[in-house]
């Protein structure tokens, strides 16, 4: 049979398999739970996580003040993903860079082309 304790559904389960020997033959199995969450956030199934224990805690105790505490470190970025990241930087910073200054000669160039358009050398010089 199945035995469910009495305090709640997220508590452990215990299945007794009834061993033919008269031995206690139990096995104890924890809740499975199943969260889906967008990866690209990776804080964000750890504080989740913390978040669903601190309030099972509250549940458990019965203190409303009770706290559970998270600490998440990712790992370093590998040489790969570095260099990656580099160049992206990279690659961006010379846009930034490159694109504003294409206006600097362009602003010289204005009046010259409007010179150009209204004729206004030629009729100066007749």
């Amino acid at each position: 049979g199945v035995l469910q304790s009495s305090e709640g559904g997220l508590d452990n389960v215990v299945v007794n398999n009834g061993s033919s020997l008269g031995l206690p033959n139990t096995t104890t199995v924890r809740p499975e739970m199943t969260i889906m969450h967008n990866t690209t956030g990776f804080h964000v199934l750890p504080s989740y996580l913390a978040e669903y224990t601190r309030a099972k805690l509250q549940t458990k105790s019965g203190q409303n003040g009770a706290d559970y505490g998270l600490s998440s470190h990712p790992l370093p970025l590998t040489a790969r993903k570095s260099l990656q990241l580099k160049a992206i930087l990279s690659l961006f910073a010379a846009l930034f860079l490159l694109i504003p200054f294409c206006y600097i000669p362009a602003t010289f160039v204005i009046f010259i082309v409007k010179e150009r358009a209204v004729k206004a050398k030629h009729l100066q010089l007749v």
